[in-house]
């Protein structure tokens, strides 16, 4: 909301610096007031109730929706010939605000008064391949964005495989994954692979087997009565452990957040930094002899 209340803000200020012709008399956004509200959100004591923070927050939003609500009904009413007569930047923030302002602080109001999520919420003012993928982590639960399947293949390389979705959930994606391994670079080169639990169905191990390929490295959840002996679930476990410190590396090349301003440049950006990790290892092999 903050974010959105600042767009506004930028475009109201701009058109009134500029003294353009479709500036409206009488517009104003407290942005300070907005701002202060955010904080006092956002910094709110560690042990305070669920029954102050939502309090909190609907007075937040109810702030916003005052301050935005005469702006976003005048934006809306420009016309394509005003705008495209304004710069590029000023543009982008306009249209935003046309096409997602009113949704998104109605879906802020369902949560507000129901306290759930709404179904389909505007995650982003920017793009639309985003979702969130639950981390269930301590201190990030939650995630926005969208997901990469990465490999680790021998020389500590990584391989970012085609992404067709933005979830890439982990289950229906490894058989894609082992057949996308086999295509580049070949049908026998793949002998045994390692995952993490949440790769784990049956049919997947099933399925690798079929492709003579040893399946004892997939981590099975402890429920699951056949499980591999367990000198080789050590092994296999701590070989695949060690895709993480390559993926923090990788994020380290721009794969943790993006800076891009599209979905497809975006999307672009996750390959470029795992092409750029890669790079790094060749060369890194390359001096090493």
């Amino acid at each position: 909301m903050k974010k959105l209340s600042e767009k506004a803000h930028k475009v109201l200020e701009y058109l009134k610096a500029k003294k353009h012709q479709i500036f409206q008399e009488g517009l104003r956004i407290n942005i300070q007031k907005i701002r202060t509200k955010s904080r006092g959100y956002f910094f709110l004591a560690q042990n305070a109730s669920r029954e102050v923070r939502r309090k909190v927050f609907a007075n937040y939003h109810a702030l916003v929706q005052r301050q935005l609500k005469p702006t976003i009904t005048y934006f809306e009413s420009l016309d394509l010939k005003q705008i495209k007569k304004l710069p590029w930047n000023i543009q982008l923030h306009l249209n935003q605000i046309r096409q997602k302002a009113k949704k998104y602080l109605s879906d802020v109001g369902y949560f507000v008064r129901n306290n759930t999520i709404k179904h389909g919420k505007i995650l982003s003012l920017h793009a639309e391949e985003v979702t969130c993928i639950p981390k269930k982590k301590a201190g990030k639960p939650n995630e926005f964005g969208r997901a990469f399947q990465l490999g680790r293949i021998g020389g500590n390389f990584l391989i970012a495989f085609t992404s067709t979705s933005v979830r890439m959930e982990d289950k229906p994606s490894l058989i894609p994954v082992i057949e996308e391994h086999r295509s580049i670079f070949g049908t026998d080169v793949l002998k045994e692979i390692g995952t993490d639990k949440g790769y784990y169905s049956d049919r997947n191990v099933r399925e690798t087997q079929d492709y003579s390929i040893n399946s004892d490295g997939v981590q099975r959840p402890v429920n699951i009565k056949t499980q591999p002996p367990p000198d080789v679930i050590k092994s296999l476990r701590d070989r695949r452990a060690g895709i993480e410190p390559l993926i923090g590396h990788a994020k380290a090349y721009g794969l943790r957040k993006s800076k891009m301003k599209s979905d497809r440049a975006t999307l672009a950006s996750g390959y470029r930094s795992v092409l750029g990790f890669n790079l790094s290892q060749l060369m890194r092999h390359i001096e090493s002899g």
